[in-house]
């Protein structure tokens, strides 16, 4: 499954810390009207291209895209420290 949300959090040692959720899904939303004008220009492509290019790397993509879920970047410095985590 695709991750739907985002969590940023910002720490800093003299500063207020921001803790933030980010809902993928509305980007999956503003993103799929672009994706439905750019299928036909890419149909055409495969179409017309000389060797044609392998149709295993769609399902690859959405494998690599679901393997995100779960994932936490944490990036450190001596006095702030980013918590990236997609849930």
């Amino acid at each position: 499954m695709l991750p739907m949300i985002m969590r940023l959090k910002i720490y800093e040692e003299e500063k207020r810390n921001i803790n933030l959720y980010l809902p993928l899904f509305l980007i999956y939303l503003l993103l799929l009207p672009l994706l439905i004008v750019a299928l036909p220009f890419v149909l055409l492509w495969y179409l017309w291209t000389a060797e044609r290019p392998s149709l295993e790397i769609i399902p690859a993509v959405l494998a690599l895209m679901s393997a995100v879920s779960g994932t936490e970047i944490e990036v450190k410095s001596d006095r702030t420290e980013v918590v990236l985590k997609f849930l």
